[in-house]
């Protein structure tokens, strides 16, 4: 019985690291598509896991750290997104033609 416990002990640690290098590679992905504080805390997040599989003291502690850092920096993201540049000549584009269709010129 004592074995058994082992290996079903052994199988889960084994997944709890792939499920993390997982979430570290989601992470990059989307850190390099998208790079903003909800990405970075995101990618911490995924980091602190893996870090918190090194063996104590050090392990833990950092994982923890980069897991508590991670988890905080979305909330000092801009609530409110800016838009880009190329949707700002649109719109721009888009209010020139409104304004001579309707004969509103500035």
């Amino acid at each position: 019985m004592w074995k058994a416990y082992q290996k079903d002990k052994k199988d889960a640690d084994q997944n709890a690291k792939v499920s993390a290098g997982i979430g570290v590679v989601t992470a990059g992905v989307a850190l390099h598509k998208k790079q903003d504080l909800n990405t970075v805390g995101a990618a911490l997040t995924a980091v602190g896991t893996i870090a918190s599989l090194a063996p104590p003291p050090a392990g833990p502690i950092i994982g923890t750290t980069l897991t508590v850092v991670g988890s905080f920096l979305p909330m000092f993201a801009s609530k409110k997104p800016k838009p880009a540049s190329e949707e700002l000549k649109m719109l721009k584009g888009i209010r020139i033609q409104m304004d001579t269709v309707i004969g509103n010129q500035d």
